[in-house]
Formats: C-alpha cells, structure tokens, sequence
C-alpha cells in the first residue's frame, strides 16, 4: 500500500490500515473457505457443558464471529 498525499508526491508504505481490516472483515468468507464450519468446529471442541461457567479469552482479533459462536452455543 502507497500514500500519495504526501508532500511532493512521494509514496510512502503505510501497512495494515483499519480499511484493510474492515475489507477483510466484509470478505472473511471469501478469504476463508468454510469458515461458518470451522468457527462451529472450534466452539463445538469447549469442554464444557451448554450451562456451565468457564472464562474465555477474547484476543481480538478478527470481527469477533468465533466469540459470538461461543456466546450463541454457551448462553
């Protein structure tokens, strides 16, 4: 990635910006073939019954689709 604004003209590398990561987020499915299946697998895989108390650790990364699985299946 390349920034023009800069002055006189010069492009300079930028990185990962927060539209790259909205961009990613919008086309995970895309990116990420069978996600759906996977995200189900992981949170299938807690050793933990529906209505038990356990602590999760949200990294944050990523749009929070797997801490929103484990949400849905450990209510």
């Amino acid at each position: 990635m390349t920034d023009s604004d800069t002055p006189g003209g010069a492009e300079t590398a930028q990185g990962w910006t927060e539209a790259d990561s909205l961009l990613f987020v919008d086309l995970a499915d895309v990116f990420v073939p069978s996600r759906d299946e996977q995200i189900a697998t992981l949170a299938s895989l807690i050793p933990a019954a529906e209505d038990e108390t356990f602590t999760v650790v949200e990294l944050a990364a990523g749009g929070g689709g797997l801490a929103l699985a484990v949400l849905q299946t450990f209510p």
